[in-house]
């Protein structure tokens, strides 16, 4: 394993070619305040406030109003981030492209039009996009990773790491410091934060828990991962087959920073998902002390310390499942097909319908 030159390390910092005033966005008019959720569908549907424009993004605010975020504009994708949002749209009969960050206060800013698609947020709240580009959450200014990889792209990124590849050498990427290592180009890889400087790695070596400060691998207890796992207060938690005493079932496991695994409780789940190592994290998800696992046929509520879980949103399917402030946000259908969006409080226990006719394809829940 290779640590490449301190010299290569520094990172050349380019400026936004519009203001953060919304410079380069002064043709679309965007509403994101008072946001806890977004809602996502891939047909534009007419606004309450104007039967004339249609909308394919809208938030959730506080109060349980669904209201539109952009009007008039087909939005392409959106991803929430933990300071607003990453939106991607396309004026109606072009095919042309525009990429935006979005702050909650609604002041915006247009990326180039070559940035790609978004990969995730690190714990300094700087956005990577998969042409290996960081935009730093504190200047707003883009910065290239500086490496000797010919024409990278990041293939995935859990906290402060990235996986970047020019498809023959794997590396992972410390995304605030530049500091990175060589990994074998086995089983993704994958990788999963523990903290700000160690990680899992699933690159079919043994030694599979990195230190990111030193570049030295130690043995843990996992040795695979699928894209199932969430950060915790003592590492991460991920939901794995075989780590219970029924081999068919997945539990969920805690990995401190030293790679030890942990149960979290004794309970088995059968997850929703097809293929749950095909893509990013789909079924299992995080708020508070409270685990959120989509499950076949329900969804079902593991509470840190509790030995007993908790079968939340009977009698709907579930498609899609965001969580933020002790909340599940969801998208469901009813027996008999008919769409339904709501929220439910693990608090209170209280679930609220937002929405009982249009259909959504993604919820994000805002951080």
């Amino acid at each position: 394993m290779k640590k490449t030159l301190a010299s290569l390390l520094v990172l050349s910092a380019v400026v936004i070619s519009c203001s953060d005033e919304g410079a380069g966005s002064k043709d679309l008019t965007f509403n994101l305040k008072g946001a806890k959720a977004l809602l996502y569908s891939q047909q534009g549907i007419s606004s309450e406030r104007s039967k004339a424009a249609e909308s394919n993004l809208f938030k959730i605010e506080a109060n349980g109003d669904v209201t539109p975020v952009l009007e008039g504009t087909e939005v392409v994708s959106v991803n929430a981030i933990s300071w607003g949002m990453i939106v991607t749209t396309r004026a109606t009969g072009t095919d042309d492209l525009r990429t935006f960050y979005v702050k909650s206060d609604n002041t915006s800013g247009e990326l180039p039009a070559n940035i790609g698609r978004f990969i995730g947020e690190n714990d300094n709240g700087d956005v990577v996009f998969v042409t290996s580009t960081v935009l730093r959450k504190s200047t707003l200014t883009l910065e290239p990773i500086q490496t000797t990889l010919t024409r990278p792209l990041v293939d995935t990124m859990s906290g402060n790491f990235a996986i970047i590849s020019d498809r023959s050498i794997h590396q992972i990427l410390n995304t605030v410091n530049g500091v990175r290592y060589n990994v074998m180009s086995c089983n993704g890889p994958h990788v999963m934060a523990l903290d700000a400087t160690h990680a899992v790695i699933d690159d079919c070596q043994p030694k599979t828990v990195i230190d990111m400060a030193t570049g030295e691998r130690t043995e843990g207890d996992v040795r695979a991962l699928n894209h199932e796992g969430v950060r915790s207060e003592n590492g991460a938690v991920v939901l794995a087959q075989g780590l219970g005493s029924d081999f068919n079932l997945f539990y969920l496991g805690e990995i401190d920073v030293h790679g030890g695994l942990t149960l979290v409780n004794e309970y088995g789940f059968q997850p929703g998902s097809p293929c749950m190592s095909c893509s990013s994290n789909s079924v299992l998800h995080k708020t508070g002390d409270y685990f959120i696992v989509r499950e076949l046929s329900k969804v079902t509520v593991v509470k840190r310390g509790e030995p007993n879980p908790v079968f939340i949103l009977s009698g709907y399917n579930v498609t899609s499942i965001s969580t933020s402030e002790n909340r599940v946000y969801y998208l469901a259908e009813d027996s008999t097909g008919h769409p339904i969006t709501g929220v439910y409080d693990l608090v209170t226990q209280e679930n609220k319908v937002l929405q009982d006719s249009e259909r959504f394809t993604e919820i994000h829940a805002m951080n």
